[in-house]
């Protein structure tokens, strides 16, 4: 029982949905308005890419047309993408990994 004080780390692509969710689905509604989340990169290369046309965001992920559309590049679906836009504080591995990218 942690209340609406807490803090969600999203690790890479396999958990970039947590800090999408935590923005545009329950602060929306009123819910963790005093939590934040912090995104973890570990490795750009991997970036959670799925094409656009296999995914029926709203039904799959729950997410409007206009949250997908933002979370999109060349065509895919791109999780890392969304979790670097809506995470409260994004870090790297390292410093050096950070100056890399």
């Amino acid at each position: 029982a942690f209340g609406e004080r807490a803090v969600f780390l999203a690790n890479d692509w396999q958990s970039g949905l947590v800090p999408v969710y935590l923005f545009h689905k329950y602060r929306q509604h009123g819910v963790y308005q005093e939590a934040r989340s912090l995104y973890i990169i570990h490795n750009l290369g991997f970036q959670g890419r799925f094409a656009r046309a296999s995914v029926d965001t709203n039904r799959m992920l729950g997410l409007s047309e206009g949250v997908a559309q933002a979370m999109t590049k060349d065509g895919d679906l791109n999780l890392s993408m969304g979790a670097i836009a809506c995470a409260d504080r994004v870090i790297t591995v390292s410093a050096s990994y950070a100056l890399e990218i």
